[in-house]
Protein backbone atom coordinates (compact mmCIF):
# COMPACT_ATOMS: atom_id res chain seq x y z
CA UNK A 1 0.00 0.00 0.00
CA UNK A 2 2.77 2.39 1.00
CA UNK A 3 4.68 1.43 -2.12
CA UNK A 4 1.65 2.20 -4.31
CA UNK A 5 1.12 5.53 -2.58
CA UNK A 6 4.78 6.47 -3.07
CA UNK A 7 4.60 5.60 -6.75
CA UNK A 8 1.47 7.73 -7.07
CA UNK A 9 3.17 10.70 -5.44
CA UNK A 10 6.20 10.31 -7.69
CA UNK A 11 3.91 10.14 -10.73
CA UNK A 12 2.09 13.30 -9.71
CA UNK A 13 5.41 15.08 -9.17
CA UNK A 14 6.63 13.97 -12.59
CA UNK A 15 3.41 15.16 -14.20
CA UNK A 16 3.74 18.48 -12.39
CA UNK A 17 7.28 18.94 -13.62
CA UNK A 18 6.19 17.96 -17.14
CA UNK A 19 3.33 20.48 -17.23
CA UNK A 20 5.47 23.21 -15.64
CA UNK A 21 8.19 22.74 -18.26
CA UNK A 22 5.60 22.55 -21.02
CA UNK A 23 3.90 25.71 -19.76
CA UNK A 24 7.19 27.64 -19.59
CA UNK A 25 8.17 26.33 -23.00
CA UNK A 26 4.83 27.55 -24.35
CA UNK A 27 5.43 30.98 -22.85
CA UNK A 28 8.85 31.12 -24.50
CA UNK A 29 7.33 30.24 -27.86
CA UNK A 30 4.64 32.90 -27.46
CA UNK A 31 7.29 35.49 -26.50
CA UNK A 32 9.35 34.57 -29.56
CA UNK A 33 6.33 34.87 -31.85
CA UNK A 34 5.39 38.23 -30.39
CA UNK A 35 8.97 39.48 -30.80
CA UNK A 36 9.22 38.57 -34.47
CA UNK A 37 5.97 40.32 -35.38
CA UNK A 38 6.31 43.43 -33.18
CA UNK A 39 8.12 45.97 -35.35
CA UNK A 40 6.97 49.15 -33.60
CA UNK A 41 9.30 51.10 -31.29
CA UNK A 42 8.31 53.77 -28.78
CA UNK A 43 9.32 57.15 -30.18
CA UNK A 44 11.02 58.39 -27.01
CA UNK A 45 13.43 55.45 -27.19
CA UNK A 46 14.64 56.20 -30.71
CA UNK A 47 17.98 58.03 -30.97
CA UNK A 48 19.30 56.78 -34.30
CA UNK A 49 18.04 54.90 -37.35
CA UNK A 50 20.09 53.43 -40.17
CA UNK A 51 18.45 52.60 -43.49
CA UNK A 52 20.37 50.53 -46.04
CA UNK A 53 19.04 49.82 -49.52
CA UNK A 54 20.03 46.79 -51.57
CA UNK A 55 22.51 48.83 -53.61
CA UNK A 56 24.42 49.57 -50.39
CA UNK A 57 23.24 53.16 -49.99
CA UNK A 58 23.24 53.99 -46.27
CA UNK A 59 21.26 56.81 -44.65
CA UNK A 60 21.96 57.52 -40.99
CA UNK A 61 19.27 59.46 -39.17
CA UNK A 62 20.01 60.90 -35.75
CA UNK A 63 18.19 62.89 -33.09
CA UNK A 64 19.76 65.99 -31.58
CA UNK A 65 17.37 67.35 -29.00
CA UNK A 66 14.13 68.08 -30.83
CA UNK A 67 15.79 68.13 -34.26
CA UNK A 68 16.53 65.26 -36.63
CA UNK A 69 19.42 65.00 -39.07
CA UNK A 70 20.13 62.72 -42.03
CA UNK A 71 23.81 62.11 -42.73
CA UNK A 72 24.62 65.20 -40.67
CA UNK A 73 22.18 67.53 -42.45
CA UNK A 74 18.90 68.78 -41.05
CA UNK A 75 15.88 66.73 -42.11
CA UNK A 76 12.65 67.92 -43.63
CA UNK A 77 10.09 68.07 -40.80
CA UNK A 78 7.45 66.30 -42.86
CA UNK A 79 9.84 63.44 -43.62
CA UNK A 80 10.66 63.17 -39.91
CA UNK A 81 6.96 62.79 -39.12
CA UNK A 82 6.40 60.16 -41.84
CA UNK A 83 9.42 58.10 -40.83
CA UNK A 84 8.68 58.20 -37.10
CA UNK A 85 5.08 57.20 -37.77
CA UNK A 86 6.30 54.21 -39.78
CA UNK A 87 8.69 53.24 -36.99
CA UNK A 88 6.25 53.63 -34.11
CA UNK A 89 2.70 53.00 -35.39
CA UNK A 90 3.09 50.00 -37.70
CA UNK A 91 0.90 47.00 -36.82
CA UNK A 92 0.52 43.46 -38.13
CA UNK A 93 -2.35 43.08 -40.59
CA UNK A 94 -1.98 39.39 -41.38
CA UNK A 95 0.30 36.38 -41.64
CA UNK A 96 0.90 35.53 -45.30
CA UNK A 97 -0.24 32.05 -46.40
CA UNK A 98 2.50 29.43 -46.52
CA UNK A 99 2.32 29.09 -50.30
CA UNK A 100 3.13 32.80 -50.66
CA UNK A 101 5.93 32.94 -48.08
CA UNK A 102 8.68 31.64 -50.36
CA UNK A 103 8.09 34.33 -52.99
CA UNK A 104 7.82 37.03 -50.32
CA UNK A 105 11.18 36.01 -48.87
CA UNK A 106 12.75 35.99 -52.34
CA UNK A 107 11.45 39.50 -52.95
CA UNK A 108 12.82 40.69 -49.60
CA UNK A 109 16.17 39.18 -50.54
CA UNK A 110 16.08 41.09 -53.81
CA UNK A 111 14.74 44.51 -52.79
CA UNK A 112 14.58 44.47 -48.98
CA UNK A 113 15.47 47.66 -47.12
CA UNK A 114 17.53 46.95 -43.99
CA UNK A 115 16.33 49.05 -41.05
CA UNK A 116 18.08 49.26 -37.69
CA UNK A 117 16.72 51.27 -34.77
CA UNK A 118 19.02 52.33 -31.91
CA UNK A 119 18.47 53.83 -28.49
CA UNK A 120 20.89 55.61 -26.22
CA UNK A 121 24.56 54.60 -26.32
CA UNK A 122 23.91 53.02 -29.73
CA UNK A 123 22.02 50.12 -28.13
CA UNK A 124 20.26 48.19 -30.90
CA UNK A 125 16.51 48.03 -30.30
CA UNK A 126 15.26 46.39 -33.50
CA UNK A 127 16.58 45.36 -36.88
CA UNK A 128 14.39 44.19 -39.74
CA UNK A 129 13.81 44.19 -43.49
CA UNK A 130 11.10 46.14 -45.30
CA UNK A 131 10.12 44.24 -48.43
CA UNK A 132 7.58 44.52 -51.21
CA UNK A 133 3.84 45.06 -51.26
CA UNK A 134 0.93 42.72 -51.98
CA UNK A 135 -1.52 43.10 -54.83
CA UNK A 136 -3.68 46.10 -54.12
CA UNK A 137 -0.67 47.78 -52.44
CA UNK A 138 -2.27 47.80 -49.02
CA UNK A 139 0.45 47.09 -46.48
CA UNK A 140 4.10 46.07 -46.74
CA UNK A 141 5.89 42.80 -46.01
CA UNK A 142 8.33 42.97 -43.09
CA UNK A 143 10.82 40.39 -41.86
CA UNK A 144 12.52 40.60 -38.47
CA UNK A 145 16.25 39.93 -38.70
CA UNK A 146 17.06 36.39 -37.54
CA UNK A 147 13.59 35.03 -38.32
CA UNK A 148 12.04 33.28 -41.32
CA UNK A 149 8.39 34.31 -41.09
CA UNK A 150 7.41 37.52 -42.93
CA UNK A 151 4.38 39.54 -41.89
CA UNK A 152 2.09 41.95 -43.69
CA UNK A 153 2.34 45.23 -41.77
CA UNK A 154 0.66 48.62 -42.05
CA UNK A 155 -0.24 51.74 -40.13
CA UNK A 156 -3.85 51.46 -38.94
CA UNK A 157 -6.18 53.47 -41.15
CA UNK A 158 -3.54 54.02 -43.82
CA UNK A 159 -4.14 53.14 -47.45
CA UNK A 160 -0.98 52.13 -49.23
CA UNK A 161 2.52 51.05 -48.28
CA UNK A 162 5.11 52.22 -45.76
CA UNK A 163 8.01 51.20 -48.01
CA UNK A 164 8.28 54.65 -49.59
CA UNK A 165 8.94 56.20 -46.19
CA UNK A 166 12.29 54.44 -45.92
CA UNK A 167 13.75 54.97 -49.38
CA UNK A 168 13.98 58.37 -51.05
CA UNK A 169 16.21 60.57 -53.14
CA UNK A 170 18.88 62.30 -51.06
CA UNK A 171 17.28 65.72 -51.45
CA UNK A 172 13.83 64.45 -50.45
CA UNK A 173 15.12 63.83 -46.93
CA UNK A 174 16.51 67.32 -46.52
CA UNK A 175 15.13 70.40 -44.84
CA UNK A 176 13.68 72.88 -47.34
CA UNK A 177 15.14 75.97 -45.69
CA UNK A 178 17.83 77.81 -47.61
CA UNK A 179 18.56 79.49 -44.32
CA UNK A 180 17.00 80.24 -40.95
CA UNK A 181 18.49 82.12 -38.01
CA UNK A 182 16.25 81.40 -35.01
CA UNK A 183 19.03 82.48 -32.63
CA UNK A 184 18.99 85.92 -34.28
CA UNK A 185 22.75 85.83 -34.77
CA UNK A 186 22.70 87.75 -38.06
CA UNK A 187 25.18 90.63 -38.24
CA UNK A 188 24.94 91.71 -41.88
CA UNK A 189 22.50 91.53 -44.81
CA UNK A 190 22.82 92.85 -48.34
CA UNK A 191 20.49 92.77 -51.33
CA UNK A 192 21.83 93.70 -54.75
CA UNK A 193 19.46 94.27 -57.64
CA UNK A 194 21.83 94.14 -60.65
CA UNK A 195 19.27 95.89 -62.85
CA UNK A 196 18.27 98.48 -60.25
CA UNK A 197 21.46 99.27 -58.36
CA UNK A 198 20.11 102.33 -56.55
CA UNK A 199 17.51 100.07 -54.93
CA UNK A 200 20.26 97.86 -53.51
CA UNK A 201 21.08 98.14 -49.80
CA UNK A 202 22.97 96.69 -46.88
CA UNK A 203 21.99 96.32 -43.21
CA UNK A 204 24.84 96.22 -40.70
CA UNK A 205 24.32 95.47 -37.02
CA UNK A 206 25.74 98.21 -34.82
CA UNK A 207 25.07 98.44 -31.09
CA UNK A 208 22.14 96.05 -31.45
CA UNK A 209 20.41 97.90 -34.31
CA UNK A 210 20.57 97.25 -38.06
CA UNK A 211 21.66 100.37 -39.89
CA UNK A 212 20.48 100.69 -43.52
CA UNK A 213 22.95 102.05 -46.08
CA UNK A 214 23.29 102.05 -49.87
CA UNK A 215 25.17 99.06 -51.22
CA UNK A 216 26.96 101.18 -53.80
CA UNK A 217 28.83 104.44 -53.22
CA UNK A 218 27.12 106.18 -56.14
CA UNK A 219 23.65 105.78 -54.56
CA UNK A 220 22.52 108.97 -52.78
CA UNK A 221 22.37 108.56 -49.01
CA UNK A 222 18.92 109.15 -47.53
CA UNK A 223 19.17 111.81 -44.84
CA UNK A 224 15.87 110.99 -43.12
CA UNK A 225 15.70 109.12 -39.81
CA UNK A 226 15.57 105.36 -40.27
CA UNK A 227 12.34 103.60 -39.27
CA UNK A 228 13.67 101.03 -36.80
CA UNK A 229 10.30 99.32 -36.35
CA UNK A 230 10.13 98.53 -40.08
CA UNK A 231 13.76 97.38 -39.94
CA UNK A 232 13.09 95.02 -37.04
CA UNK A 233 10.02 93.61 -38.78
CA UNK A 234 12.07 93.08 -41.93
CA UNK A 235 14.77 91.16 -40.06
CA UNK A 236 12.16 88.73 -38.70
CA UNK A 237 12.10 87.22 -42.18
CA UNK A 238 15.72 86.14 -41.77
CA UNK A 239 15.16 84.76 -38.30
CA UNK A 240 12.15 82.69 -39.39
CA UNK A 241 13.86 81.47 -42.55
CA UNK A 242 13.75 81.41 -46.33
CA UNK A 243 12.32 78.20 -47.75
CA UNK A 244 12.49 76.39 -51.05
CA UNK A 245 9.85 74.61 -53.07
CA UNK A 246 12.20 71.92 -54.37
CA UNK A 247 15.81 70.94 -54.89
CA UNK A 248 16.87 71.21 -58.53
CA UNK A 249 20.47 70.03 -58.32
CA UNK A 250 20.03 67.88 -61.42
CA UNK A 251 18.20 70.47 -63.53
CA UNK A 252 19.33 70.16 -67.14
CA UNK A 253 19.69 73.96 -67.48
CA UNK A 254 21.50 74.53 -64.21
CA UNK A 255 24.94 75.30 -65.67
CA UNK A 256 23.52 77.49 -68.43
CA UNK A 257 21.42 79.50 -65.99
CA UNK A 258 24.36 80.20 -63.69
CA UNK A 259 26.92 80.90 -66.41
CA UNK A 260 24.91 82.93 -68.91
CA UNK A 261 22.00 84.56 -67.10
CA UNK A 262 22.04 87.78 -65.13
CA UNK A 263 20.65 87.21 -61.60
CA UNK A 264 17.54 89.12 -60.68
CA UNK A 265 18.85 89.41 -57.12
CA UNK A 266 22.02 88.71 -55.13
CA UNK A 267 21.43 88.18 -51.43
CA UNK A 268 24.15 87.88 -48.78
CA UNK A 269 23.68 87.06 -45.09
CA UNK A 270 26.49 86.92 -42.50
CA UNK A 271 26.14 85.53 -38.97
CA UNK A 272 28.16 86.13 -35.81
CA UNK A 273 30.51 83.29 -36.75
CA UNK A 274 31.30 85.14 -40.01
CA UNK A 275 29.66 82.40 -42.07
CA UNK A 276 28.28 83.90 -45.28
CA UNK A 277 25.16 82.60 -47.02
CA UNK A 278 25.15 83.57 -50.70
CA UNK A 279 21.96 83.34 -52.74
CA UNK A 280 21.74 84.30 -56.42
CA UNK A 281 18.15 84.35 -57.70
CA UNK A 282 17.21 83.88 -61.37
CA UNK A 283 13.75 84.57 -62.68
CA UNK A 284 11.92 81.38 -63.63
CA UNK A 285 10.08 83.44 -66.24
CA UNK A 286 13.26 84.56 -67.94
CA UNK A 287 14.66 81.04 -68.02
CA UNK A 288 11.73 80.02 -70.19
CA UNK A 289 11.52 83.36 -72.05
CA UNK A 290 8.20 84.48 -70.60
CA UNK A 291 7.35 88.15 -70.70
CA UNK A 292 6.37 90.46 -67.88
CA UNK A 293 9.69 90.61 -65.99
CA UNK A 294 10.29 93.60 -63.72
CA UNK A 295 13.79 95.04 -63.29
CA UNK A 296 13.61 96.30 -59.71
CA UNK A 297 12.46 95.22 -56.27
CA UNK A 298 8.83 95.76 -57.31
CA UNK A 299 8.40 92.38 -58.97
CA UNK A 300 5.45 91.76 -61.25
CA UNK A 301 2.82 89.33 -59.98
CA UNK A 302 3.59 87.40 -63.14
CA UNK A 303 6.91 86.30 -61.63
CA UNK A 304 5.96 83.24 -59.61
CA UNK A 305 9.25 81.44 -58.99
CA UNK A 306 13.02 81.79 -58.87
CA UNK A 307 15.88 79.39 -59.37
CA UNK A 308 18.39 79.91 -56.57
CA UNK A 309 22.11 79.18 -56.77
CA UNK A 310 23.17 78.65 -53.15
CA UNK A 311 26.74 79.37 -52.04
CA UNK A 312 28.12 79.46 -55.57
CA UNK A 313 26.98 75.97 -56.53
CA UNK A 314 26.59 74.14 -53.23
CA UNK A 315 22.88 73.67 -53.98
CA UNK A 316 20.44 74.65 -56.71
CA UNK A 317 16.84 75.25 -55.67
CA UNK A 318 13.46 76.43 -56.84
CA UNK A 319 11.51 78.82 -54.64
CA UNK A 320 8.26 80.75 -54.91
CA UNK A 321 7.65 84.47 -55.16
CA UNK A 322 5.21 84.23 -52.25
CA UNK A 323 8.11 83.05 -50.04
CA UNK A 324 10.56 85.58 -51.46
CA UNK A 325 8.60 88.81 -51.43
CA UNK A 326 9.13 89.41 -47.70
CA UNK A 327 12.78 90.20 -48.55
CA UNK A 328 12.22 92.22 -51.71
CA UNK A 329 12.42 95.83 -50.63
CA UNK A 330 14.45 98.78 -51.83
CA UNK A 331 16.85 100.98 -49.87
CA UNK A 332 14.26 103.70 -49.29
CA UNK A 333 11.83 101.27 -47.60
CA UNK A 334 13.67 101.59 -44.29
CA UNK A 335 13.05 105.36 -44.13
CA UNK A 336 9.29 105.43 -44.58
Amino acid sequence: MKKTLLLGILLLMALGVYFLVSYNDGDDKIDAIMMERNFAVEEELIEKVTITSKDGKLNTITREGELWFVNGKRMNNNQVFLLLEALTAVKMESIPPKKATENILKTIGRIGIYVRVFGKNDDLIKSYYVGGVPQGERGTYYLMEGYKQPYLMNIPGMEGSTRGRFIKKDTDWLDRAMFRYPDKDVTYVSLEYPRSKNSSFQLTKRNGDFIAEPLFSFTPVIAKEQNMRLTEDYMEGYYKGYFTEAYENDHYLRDSIVQYMNPYLKMRVVNEGQDTMKLDLYSYNEVYEYEGESIGPEVSDFVERYYVNVNEGEKFMLTQQVLTKKFLYAYDYFFK
